[in-house]
């Protein structure tokens, strides 16, 4: 600001220089002000254009992100690191797979473990036991969808840590591998295995 008044009594001194006052007759003071306020005027405007652009660009990364996220056949998510895990962003991808929106998947956060298939529940809460032992890992279960049929989900989660170790985030995504697995149980068959399919965790 000291230096914004500095340049302003200068440009007012040059003001007034040109126009041929003489010392003593002008009112520097007040050309200073009127100089001052107009550079400050000009700064607050091209501040507001950067912050504009900056919005701008923010805004054109994170359409583009989302249209990257959509296009995915996966659906992405980040949880809480604690707290539950509660869930803190979900892909509008959850609809074309799962059927859920994402509002229904945040209203709820018990949602996805209502709908696990019921066999599969003894593995996953030991794999959900397991949260922290290892930063990257996966796991198979089937997932009742809404429309009630079952699609076998991977699962895989890889937890986040900040510069001093501690946890802050654990971000997923969920592929439908029903056909892979469909195709698995064809080959058993197929070989004569009357085993039903388990779940093998990562």
């Amino acid at each position: 600001m000291a230096n914004g008044r500095k340049q302003a009594e200068l440009a007012a001194t040059r003001v007034l220089r040109t126009l041929a006052v003489a010392p003593g007759e002008g009112n520097l003071e007040a050309v200073t002000e009127i100089i001052e306020l107009a550079l400050h005027d000009a700064a607050r405007e091209r501040e507001k254009k950067e912050l504009q652009r900056i919005a701008e660009v923010q805004a054109s990364a994170h359409a583009h992100l989302s249209r990257l996220l959509n296009a995915s056949p996966a659906v992405i998510y980040c949880r809480r690191a604690a707290d539950n895990f509660q869930p803190t962003f979900v892909s509008d991808s959850i609809t074309k797979l799962f059927g859920v929106t994402p509002r229904e998947y945040f209203d709820n956060p018990d949602l996805w473990k209502e709908r696990v298939h019921p066999d599969d529940i003894p593995l996953m809460k030991a794999w959900v036991e397991r949260t922290f032992t290892d930063p990257t890992r996966s796991i198979e279960y089937r997932y009742r969808r809404k429309d009630g049929t079952y699609c076998w989900v991977h699962d895989r989660q890889h937890i986040l840590y900040d510069e001093k170790g501690e946890l802050v985030e654990i971000i997923g995504s969920w592929t439908d591998v029903t056909e892979r697995k469909q195709a698995e149980e064809a080959r058993q068959h197929v070989n004569g295995s009357t085993s039903s399919s388990t779940l093998h965790p990562r």
